[in-house]
């Protein structure tokens, strides 16, 4: 599948109600996962968290559940909450490359690679130190991102503004795909009003911003 060759590639270099509400990530809730790196990531998710996860926390997750996807574990939700926690997982590819490409600082961005890389592997780990797909609280923390990928799309200004954009030119498939591998690159990009001239991604890196005009418009 083109997940796991994305994943392959990349390799080189949290309980919730029966509503699905989350709750705020401030409200102290209790960190389960102290003793790892980015535990605090792992207990938010499992605990429903909506605060945006950083860049790092992203690629982080994107170790911790392409495991799980390579080893086919069950998740434990439906087919339809797996694809979207599958495409988010499938996205972090591309912030593993989102490096500001206004920072002309070699040693900063190879810095900067090297977290992200860094943070993958850890996420990686991590899922086998928890069990692998023996982990109890597998379908909890699936759930949870499933949720936090939900919350990206809803009461979002981008999505909204791209879909209103010259009268609706903008199909919903194609706003969401650009929030969906936007957010790897502008983690906040949900509170952003849609740029037709896409110059917050392309300053981001405009290579990276390319490739994601063109796999949404390949997906819609």
């Amino acid at each position: 599948m083109r997940f796991f060759r994305l994943v392959l590639a990349v390799s080189f270099l949290f309980g919730f109600s029966n509503t699905g509400h989350a709750q705020n990530c401030n409200s102290g809730a209790s960190n389960y996962y102290s003793e790892y790196n980015f535990g605090e990531t792992l207990s938010a998710l499992r605990n429903g968290c909506t605060n945006t996860l950083g860049p790092r926390e992203t690629v982080f997750i994107g170790g911790f559940f392409s495991s799980a996807f390579k080893k086919n574990c069950p998740l434990g939700i439906s087919e339809d909450e797996e694809s979207e926690v599958s495409s988010f997982v499938q996205a972090t590819v591309f912030e593993m490359t989102g490096n500001p490409f206004s920072n002309q600082d070699p040693i900063r961005q190879n810095s900067e690679t090297i977290q992200k890389a860094s943070a993958f592997s850890a996420g990686q780990e991590t899922f086998d130190k928890l069990g692998g797909c023996g982990n109890h609280f597998l379908p909890i923390i699936s759930r949870g991102l499933y949720v936090y990928v939900t919350n990206l799309n809803s009461n979002n200004v981008y999505i909204d503004s791209c879909t209103g954009y010259e009268g609706g030119s903008n199909t919903d498939s194609y706003c969401k795909c650009l929030v969906k591998y936007g957010s790897k690159i502008i983690p906040n990009i949900a509170s952003h009003r849609f740029d037709p001239s896409f110059s917050d991604m392309v300053g981001r890196n405009p290579l990276v911003a390319a490739g994601i005009m063109m796999q949404c418009k390949l997906e819609e």
